[in-house]
């Protein structure tokens, strides 16, 4: 964010930001979609909200990872994750898990503003290209 121009504070422990909202010394804690609702709710719901009519975007890939000495599992893991994307169940599995469910209909974000930025720290091998391994806002 601090690479897309955006003024950023950094703290030690990640609860010392929502400490800092809550005292009024920052104006804002970006958060995933799917992990604010459930942070404001279990923090200060009375005194924090989730605001979901701007946003941030950016491909922030999320990665399984398993011991050098497992290959097998590995390919397990790949073959199932794939297959789960292939047939849509691993999308519906998201639509319905409690962690992640708040997130859908992604339509619901098609009027929101959406300031997409590029995540630099992306290494060569990730598969930016395949648009099934990724979530659009708005879509």
């Amino acid at each position: 964010m601090q690479e897309a121009g955006f003024k950023v504070m950094r703290v030690v422990k990640f609860e010392s930001m929502y400490d800092m909202l809550l005292a009024g010394r920052c104006d804002y804690f970006p958060r995933s979609v799917a992990e604010g609702y459930g942070e404001v709710a279990s923090i200060a719901p009375d005194r924090l909200m989730a605001y979901d009519r701007i946003i941030v975007a950016y491909r922030f890939p999320m990665y399984f990872f398993v011991g050098k000495d497992n290959a097998a599992l590995a390919v397990r893991v790949e073959k199932g994750l794939l297959a789960a994307l292939d047939d849509g169940s691993f999308l519906a599995l998201l639509k319905k898990h409690p962690v992640t469910s708040k997130v859908f209909p992604l339509s619901r974000y098609k009027d929101t503003k959406v300031f997409w930025i590029e995540n630099s720290h992306l290494s060569e091998q990730t598969p930016v290209a395949k648009k099934n391994y990724w979530l659009k806002i708005g879509e």
